[in-house]
């Protein structure tokens, strides 16, 4: 009976190790902005829409970018995507946080000069309403160096 019962910790300990292992591995989530940056092109106004996450590289490799799930507010996905950490460096350092973006949405002067002022307008509010429904970011993999 005695044997038993040790057989019966030794199992319960390594299933246990394993559900622990498993959840040292489980993926990230961050808040996250999607940001409008207005400029000029050659031909009037350039609308970028722009996700930002910050990120906080845990591996033992410099992190040139990262893949995400962009949820809202309620936890639903509402898109995916790929962020670059190399805006305002060469990537992350092993240890560091650093700030990840990408241009999810571009509308620009060429495209309000074929549709007309008013139909830009709309695409520019039905993007913003959109895109701006973003709350976090889940981090599901990451680009090395």
């Amino acid at each position: 009976m005695r044997l038993i019962l040790i057989r019966f910790a030794i199992i319960l300990v390594a299933n246990l190790g394993l559900v622990m292992h498993a959840n040292a591995h489980q993926t990230k989530q961050v808040p996250c902005m999607v940001d409008i940056i207005y400029g000029d092109d050659d031909t009037g106004v350039v609308s970028s829409f722009v996700l930002k996450l910050q990120h906080k590289n845990q591996t033992g490799r410099k992190i040139n970018g990262v893949s995400v799930l962009i949820r809202n507010a309620e936890g639903d996905i509402i898109r995916n995507s790929d962020a670059y950490c190399t805006s305002s460096s060469d990537g992350i350092d092993v240890g560091d946080t650093g700030q990840c973006e990408k241009t999810l949405q571009t509308i620009t002067g060429k495209m309000m000069q074929s549709v007309g002022y008013n139909v830009w307008i709309k695409l520019i509010e039905d993007q913003k309403t959109d895109l701006q429904r973003a709350d976090s970011c889940e981090v599901i993999g990451v680009k090395f160096s």
